[in-house]
């Protein structure tokens, strides 16, 4: 971790004082997702998890992290699922051993989230209503060792997710939407296709698990990897900036994590001052427009449930589909 950067983090004090003074605005909450960076890398992580729940009990909480601090990852989670009933964790696998660590940039990785994932699926035992997720990201490199992925998934019996690169000059410290930053990202036509037979299968099984409860995430992987292909633009409206934002660590409020839009900073204004702002207002009117291409799994999955009418026709179209399918 970068000192220097390190030093800017909000304190346990200043996201308190937060909490408390804009309690109002935060009271309905019901989701909290726990991003980095590396959360783990915070000593005092597990405090701030604490001090959340503390001021949100019923809200779910969702950590994603890389897995390679599997000591401090199973001392930290074992401390909060004893008081946090919604609580769930999601960490990175990019393919197979030798795909994960030339993605990653270091040997050795995989087999430490590997063995993160072990000891969170035995600490699942005994708190059952902790959720495991196995998360990746769609790259050139890993896309022949999805199946792997997803068959380790179910080795473990933890659920599977996956999502297209996204990049960002703020969250993920990387210039954005650029030829020469994206073209070792971008995937040809000719992989996705492969990628095809895999989302086939992965859907069909998804949809034989879940049933009905099943069509959110058939519309996200079918909508996906139309939008990859380039064959679809965004069909959602965006609810960044109206019923959920990014909280930086330094303090900065943004809409998303992708949107490099800031709206202010906590430690200057309080939230109500922000999300009042001339500047808020400018930002939202530009996600209204669907300028934003992203795809990430939170900000869809949100735009889901504000768009209800949207889901419930594909929902219709795909039944229908699949009873033609049969009569054929």
């Amino acid at each position: 971790m970068n000192p220097q950067i390190a030093d800017r983090d909000l304190t346990l004090e200043e996201i308190k004082k937060f909490l408390e003074r804009d309690y109002d605005m935060l009271k309905n909450v019901v989701e909290i997702t726990f991003t980095g960076g590396e959360p783990f890398m915070r000593d005092d992580f597990g405090e701030m998890l604490e001090i959340f729940h503390g001021f949100f009990p019923n809200a779910s909480f969702w950590i994603v992290t890389n897995g390679t601090l599997t000591t401090r990852i199973e001392e930290v989670v074992s401390r909060i699922v004893k008081i946090h009933r919604k609580i769930g964790i999601s960490i990175s696998i990019d393919g197979r051993e030798e795909t994960h660590d030339k993605i990653r940039g270091i040997k050795g990785t995989y087999k430490k989230a590997v063995q993160t994932i072990k000891k969170m699926a035995i600490l699942r035992e005994k708190y059952p209503w902790l959720n495991i997720t196995i998360g990746s990201v769609l790259l050139p490199l890993n896309i022949k060792d999805f199946p792997f992925i997803y068959k380790l998934s179910k080795d473990f019996n933890v659920d599977f997710t996956f999502q297209p690169l996204h990049l960002n000059p703020v969250f993920y410290k990387h210039p954005l939407n650029t030829q020469e930053t994206l073209g070792k990202y971008l995937i040809g036509e000719e992989k996705l296709r492969k990628l095809k037979d895999f989302l086939e299968i992965y859907m069909q099984e998804i949809f034989s698990r879940y049933k009905l409860a099943a069509f959110p995430h058939l519309y996200y992987y079918d909508n996906m990897f139309r939008i990859v292909l380039g064959e679809r633009c965004r069909t959602l409206n965006c609810f960044a900036g109206i019923s959920a934002f990014h909280l930086g660590s330094n303090g900065d409020i943004y809409p998303c994590h992708i949107l490099n839009k800031k709206m202010g900073n906590i430690r200057e204004k309080s939230l109500k001052e922000i999300w009042r702002s001339e500047e808020a207002k400018n930002i939202r009117g530009e996600i209204a427009k669907r300028s934003c291409i992203c795809w990430t799994v939170h900000e869809i999955y949100r735009s889901m449930e504000e768009n209800f009418i949207h889901l419930l026709i594909f929902s219709i179209r795909h039944v229908l589909k699949n009873k033609l399918n049969l009569r054929t």
